[in-house]
């Protein structure tokens, strides 16, 4: 707590931390990075962790999906079942 000169204390309360989760239509990635993400893009703080799932992929997608992983310097460990 800290006073102000004159009398009254103020608190100093610390930057909250945000968080969501939620399903994403796949149209609705870029907009969602644009509207919502971008202005954290250059913030230390900003942490993404993204879950992919994609059926019936033929091993062709899933060798493309490999490679386009380790272009972005991406593990490129994929589960396959």
């Amino acid at each position: 707590m800290s006073c102000n000169g004159l009398g009254s204390a103020s608190i100093a309360i610390r930057n909250p931390m945000i968080a969501w989760a939620g399903d994403l239509p796949p149209q609705k990635w870029m907009n969602f990075y644009t509207k919502a993400l971008s202005k954290f893009a250059t913030n230390k703080g900003l942490r993404l962790r993204v879950m992919v799932e994609v059926s019936n992929a033929s091993v062709q997608e899933v060798d493309e999906m490999r490679s386009s992983l380790l272009d972005l310097g991406l593990d490129d460990e994929i589960d396959v079942r």
